[in-house]
């Protein structure tokens, strides 16, 4: 039997929208794939950060024994500052202290035998990373700071080999002018800044 009021609410139920969370007009299924979505902008934006790599490569290198770098980093004991360890707040906290990556310049820790840490970190070129790695012979060539390997090899066009055993007769004693003289180097143009630096203790 016909019922006015079940038909009008029946009519209700197929014409009006469903509310959801006292939003008139919205779906539940509409609310929850807005809300998924939301999510994945604001997790993509990150993985497009130009940082983000820079993020995911330095937790590697600390972290993962089956990195290719691990040995140079966390095989020596170099961690990362504990709230670096999220994303976000590394790339906010970088771009504050050191500002944003300009150009192709890369992350490089200041001191190098200590950690991924404020204070420690800075913007550096490929030059400048190669004199702060820790086996480095740092020289000055006519008032330029460089690697004594980057002094040999562009510099004086000396081989490999003959930049080795450089290194060797430094670490049997003789002294650096009399090394760099065997292969007709001014030690009046190349001076010696630093020999390679001790390990620093954990």
């Amino acid at each position: 039997m016909w019922n006015p009021v079940q038909s009008t609410r029946r009519a209700r139920l197929i014409t009006e929208p469903p509310h959801s969370h006292g939003l008139p007009g919205i779906s539940q299924r509409a609310t929850w794939r807005g809300a998924v979505a939301h999510r994945t902008r604001k997790a993509n934006a990150i993985y497009r950060h130009e940082l983000y790599s820079t993020w995911h490569l330095m937790l590697q290198r600390c972290y993962n024994p089956n990195a290719t770098a691990y040995r140079h980093y966390g095989g020596r004991g170099i961690g990362v500052f504990l709230p670096w360890h999220n994303s976000r707040i590394f790339i906010g906290e970088i771009e504050a202290l050191i500002g944003p990556r300009p150009g192709l310049l890369t992350l490089d820790r200041i001191d190098n035998d200590w950690h991924y840490e404020p204070g420690n970190v800075q913007w550096a070129n490929q030059t400048t990373q190669c004199i702060n790695r820790r086996h480095t012979i740092e020289v000055m060539l006519d008032g330029e700071p460089m690697s004594l390997k980057t002094a040999c090899r562009e510099r004086f066009g000396l081989t490999q080999g003959r930049y080795l055993w450089i290194c060797k007769y430094l670490r049997e004693g003789m002294t650096f002018e009399e090394a760099i003289s065997c292969y007709q180097i001014d030690p009046s143009r190349l001076k010696l800044i630093q020999l390679p630096r001790k390990r620093r203790p954990k």
